[in-house]
């Protein structure tokens, strides 16, 4: 991949690799797969690094190329009809497991359960309008809520991998938002005393 994608590829998609590693594929397939998906859906993302990102998870999964970029179409065209929008943090890698989850559920209904998880999110006190924590970032945590509750219903590589993946992409959105109040605190810290 960092081959074909020099500037979009850094040590920080290792953790990608290696779950690239787990599903199997030959290195070939994979680089090929996730290649064919990056060309379908580069005209839908601004961020070609996120989508690249995007791209190789869905390399792990086995159904058609096709359908795979066309679930993720519709899962962002549902998400969007509900005000919903996953963008910042690297967070459009959460829509891979979400297109596994899509082969289950419809993408409406996915969007719909997501809508109302992201709807309690913003109820809680972690995670509501003074929190700092945004709609897009909850949005995020929702679909990893959904994407996980549906890839627990049974076990397999594909299940295990989905989890993997909400977990790390989970894990990196908490880390860039403890980062950014870090700073934010800091900065404020830092004027008030001049």
């Amino acid at each position: 991949m960092k081959k074909e994608h020099f500037f979009y590829s850094s040590s920080e998609d290792s953790a990608t690799y290696a779950i690239m590693a787990l599903s199997g594929k030959s290195p070939e397939e994979l680089t090929a797969e996730a290649q064919n998906c990056y060309k379908i859906l580069k005209p839908n993302f601004f961020d070609h690094n996120d989508l690249l990102t995007l791209c190789s998870l869905l390399a792990i999964y086995d159904e058609a190329c096709d359908l795979k970029c066309s679930k993720v179409l519709a899962m962002v065209d549902e998400l969007k009809k509900r005000k919903l929008k996953i963008s910042g943090y690297s967070s459009v890698a959460i829509l891979a497991p979400l297109v596994k989850a899509a082969m289950e559920k419809d993408a409406s209904e996915l969007a719909t359960e997501i809508a109302e998880v992201e709807k309690y999110l913003s109820s809680c006190k972690v995670f509501g309008g003074l929190s700092g924590v945004g709609k897009s970032l909850r949005t995020m945590f929702a679909c990893g809520v959904v994407s996980n509750s549906i890839g627990n219903q049974a076990e397999s590589i594909t299940n295990v991998v989905t989890a993997s993946v909400t977990a790390i992409v989970t894990q990196e959105v908490v880390m860039a938002a403890c980062i950014c109040a870090c700073i934010a605190s800091s900065t404020a810290a830092a004027t008030s005393t001049t």
